[in-house]
């Protein structure tokens, strides 16, 4: 905790904005001491104040980071399992792209097989129709 005066002068370095910070400039010093020890301590206490926000301000980017970093991790995490999955879905995809090729292979299969089945009917049935024309021929000739 600050002390009362320590706080009293906090408030008047944040009243006077253009307190001079650099301790080492020369200046002409015809103050009396109090006024000079009263200007010392509004120094430091400026430049602590500076310090203490530094460090606010490093504190807080160290915690942006952090977030970010895990925030980044769990977005390369669902992207890790996105790609996972439509792997998993080109993989489907590319299974049911066989099946259907090889039943388009086995159903162009049946159709050829069709069509000699079909032909050898047409054969056979024309071949029992002239036997049985050549059959009747003969019973009536006879």
């Amino acid at each position: 905790a600050v002390p009362y005066e320590d706080n009293h002068l906090v408030t008047q370095v944040q009243q006077q904005p253009n307190l001079k910070n650099d301790v080492d400039e020369a200046v002409v010093d015809d103050t009396p001491p109090v006024d000079r020890a009263h200007h010392a301590k509004l120094v430091e206490l400026r430049r602590r104040q500076k310090e203490l926000k530094q460090k606010n301000d490093i504190a807080n980017l160290r915690n942006l980071i952090h977030r970010q970093r895990d925030l980044l991790k769990a977005q390369g995490q669902e992207l890790t399992e996105s790609s996972t999955q439509l792997q998993s879905c080109v993989d489907g995809i590319q299974s049911n792209h066989a099946l259907l090729n090889e039943s388009e292979r086995r159903l162009e299969e049946m159709h050829h097989r069709k069509r000699i089945v079909e032909g050898m009917v047409l054969r056979a049935t024309e071949q029992l129709v002239t036997a049985r024309k050549t059959l009747s021929e003969q019973r009536h000739r006879k």
